[in-house]
């Protein structure tokens, strides 16, 4: 087996913010310590509302930072250049001119605006990372069996990274019998993707079980691995598209984006789906695509508007493409293979116009393993045990896919083949 790691762009530093748990936050009235450059500590008090965890308004006024609070709206200023608009029931917010998205949605009781802890946690070190300084202890680990921090906090240790010349250079060799997987761990670096009520990223939840997923192909000698990502980076969505179509070549390939749901408003859903891109087809298909869209946020308007293709654009010109075929029926296979392992209920496969995979000219696919935004389902998905039988599933449904379909029988995509 063979595998390699393409992310290469430079490590994102999240050297803003310090915020450590003083006992677990498991409990009621916990505190966390926010510590700026210049030495002064303020005491983060979080509480359990709505189940999930939130600090009040205050903890802005104390950070400096000018607030506004009415029935509807909270209205935080820190300088000309950072001002955030939180509506109170609803998940997204802005920071400046851009919209994102929380697991949780902010509330007012009385005159107290409760702003999930996820605010504090990922978008203000990833805004303010010249103000503060991060630390990176969060959360008291789910999995009380493992010793490692890192599996701790749902994130197994790193791979070695075989990295071949002939696979750098892009040189194929155009061996028709070359079975490819390019896996996509979602989200990355100052992506966190979406957070639990319990602090459980995306980003980390989805890099954890892609690394189980390469561990258990290794066992195959006919099957090359590679990542977008095989560590806490950010990749752009349209470079992982790039860089799956430049490692397929001539060749045949599948490609498979691993992702963390949410639904925010509604914390019993549970379960595992799995998309092929389309147009959405229903309202619940229309938010996980913009959830999943949301990295887009960080390129910057006009900058890198080349970096953002017209989605709609895409989708008419792939319509009849025979890969999109191919695309449901892996999707197909491995809820087959996922319904041997997870608990919650199979929610079928779906259809959005992910960015992720509008340019990947092969049978890709997202899933989404499960609802961070469910407490149960959280907790599962941190456990490394679960994490290694998602991995397996995931494998056992990528090698049924190629056993039906043998590179060379398929016509689908670039060079004839899927």
């Amino acid at each position: 087996m063979k595998v390699i790691s393409w992310s290469i762009l430079p490590f994102f530093c999240l050297a803003a913010l310090s915020l450590q748990p003083v006992e677990s936050l498991s409990q009621m009235n916990d505190q966390l310590k926010l510590v700026t450059l210049s030495g002064d500590t303020i005491a983060i008090s979080t509480f359990d509302t709505r189940g999930y965890k939130a600090a009040s308004h205050l903890v802005l006024e104390e950070m400096g930072w000018e607030v506004e609070v009415d029935s509807n709206n909270l209205r935080a200023v820190m300088s000309d250049s950072d001002s955030v608009h939180f509506v109170f029931g609803s998940p997204f917010f802005r920071w400046n001119d851009k919209m994102f998205q929380l697991v949780n949605a902010p509330s007012l009781d009385g005159s107290s605006g409760n702003i999930p802890i996820q605010f504090f946690l990922d978008f203000v070190p990833m805004h303010l990372g010249g103000e503060y300084v991060f630390a990176e202890e969060q959360f008291p680990a789910v999995d009380q069996e493992s010793d490692s921090n890192l599996e701790g906090q749902g994130v197994q240790p790193e791979l070695e990274i075989e990295l071949e010349s002939d696979v750098e250079t892009g040189e194929s060799g155009n061996n028709n019998n070359r079975r490819i997987v390019i896996i996509d761990p979602g989200h990355g670096g100052k992506d966190p993707g979406t957070t639990g009520s319990g602090g459980r990223r995306e980003k980390d939840i989805a890099l954890s079980v892609s690394r189980e997923l390469v561990r258990e192909l290794g066992k195959d000698d006919g099957i090359e691995v590679y990542m977008t990502r095989d560590r806490d980076v950010f990749v752009p969505l349209w470079e992982r598209g790039e860089q799956a179509m430049f490692l397929k070549g001539e060749d045949t390939a599948i490609f498979l984006s691993i992702h963390v749901n949410a639904a925010p408003n509604n914390p019993s859903v549970r379960g595992f789906e799995t998309y092929f891109l389309s147009e959405a087809r229903t309202e619940h298909e229309r938010r996980v695509a913009a959830n999943e869209n949301a990295p887009l946020a960080f390129y910057s308007g006009e900058e890198n508007a080349s970096e953002s293709p017209d989605l709609d654009f895409i989708l008419r010109e792939l319509r009849n493409l025979d890969h999109q075929h191919w695309s449901a029926n892996l999707a197909e296979t491995i809820q087959k293979s996922l319904r041997a392992v997870h608990s919650g209920p199979d929610r079928g496969v779906k259809q959005g116009p992910f960015a992720v995979i509008t340019n990947v000219l092969m049978p890709a696919v997202l899933v989404e393993i499960g609802f961070v935004s469910n407490r149960e389902e959280e907790r599962e998905m941190s456990r490394s045990e679960f994490q290694r039988e998602l991995g397996k599933a995931l494998a056992d449904a990528v090698r049924e896919f190629y056993n039906r379909y043998p590179p060379g029988q398929q016509t689908v995509g670039r060079g004839g083949e899927c």
